[in-house]
């Protein structure tokens, strides 16, 4: 492949590359190459790179053959964010446009419609927004990241409680949880939290009722909290036992004499 030839090549590989991505968006019938246009210009793509250091003092040109002559000519590609309106012929120049709002082309091409500009797809972000010469690009939005095997955004997963998050999700990955390792626990499912210290008892001055565990934290107390605890149950217990002696009482009374010896009785 020589001279012209691989011009040729090299405008079509540039072709092909302005089309990745767009064939997978809804677009009018208009704004873009076919399906099968797009799969052979990727093909020819794949023969040869059009990453070249062009420029407008050096463009890129291709071959094509002129209408009125029959011969080939050499015709200039648009710069990235142009499109091509015109080819050139033997007596006239490549017409460019620039790309209408919504629009793009990235690289040196001649196609005759710039690509539409991509949409953000279910719970994602606008990282950078579509420009003439560059595309939009997104991002997965904060509490989710790109899932591979579902080729869209999903939420970070919580660890449950017991786990702690050793790694935070980020917008290419998921979260990465570990069992809380002893004296630490968490007892919430989160996709942000880590595992906490054990509360100490000891340091408190207090004595501890329950060890904690990895999914719920130490449960502290003193002797004076049990000993309250024991004086009011007691309390409680007699007043318990007071109120039944006063129900029997009641109750005695409005019994006929005969029965009070057999209703009546003593705690």
């Amino acid at each position: 492949m020589v001279g012209g030839d691989l011009e040729l090549a090299d405008a079509h590989s540039l072709r092909a590359s302005a089309c990745i991505g767009s064939w997978q968006r809804r677009a009018p019938p208009d704004a873009f190459l076919s399906v099968p246009q797009v799969f052979l210009l990727l093909l020819q793509l794949l023969v040869t790179s059009g990453t070249l250091g062009y420029s407008l003092d050096n463009p890129l040109t291709y071959v094509r053959k002129d209408f009125v002559s029959g011969k080939p000519v050499k015709c200039d590609a648009c710069q990235p964010g142009y499109y091509l309106r015109a080819h050139c012929t033997a007596t006239q120049k490549s017409q460019c446009a620039p790309c209408p709002p919504g629009s793009f082309t990235a690289i040196w091409n001649y196609i005759d419609k710039c690509l539409r500009c991509g949409v953000c797809g279910l719970n994602e972000v606008v990282k950078k927004p579509c420009t003439a010469s560059n595309d939009s690009q997104c991002a997965c939005k904060d509490g989710y990241f790109f899932h591979p095997r579902y080729n869209m955004c999903t939420r970070h997963s919580e660890c449950p409680s017991g786990q702690g998050v050793l790694t935070e999700g980020t917008a290419e990955k998921d979260t990465v949880c570990h069992t809380c390792p002893d004296g630490t626990f968490s007892k919430s499912s989160s996709a942000r939290q880590n595992c906490t210290q054990h509360r100490s008892c000891s340091d408190v001055g207090l004595k501890t009722v329950l060890r904690g565990s990895s999914w719920h934290d130490s449960v502290c107390g003193s002797c004076e909290e049990n000993n309250g605890r024991n004086s009011a149950l007691k309390q409680i217990t007699k007043c318990v036992l007071f109120l039944g002696l006063v129900v029997q009482i009641e109750f005695s009374c409005l019994a006929k004499p005969k029965d009070v010896e057999k209703k009546f009785v003593f705690f």
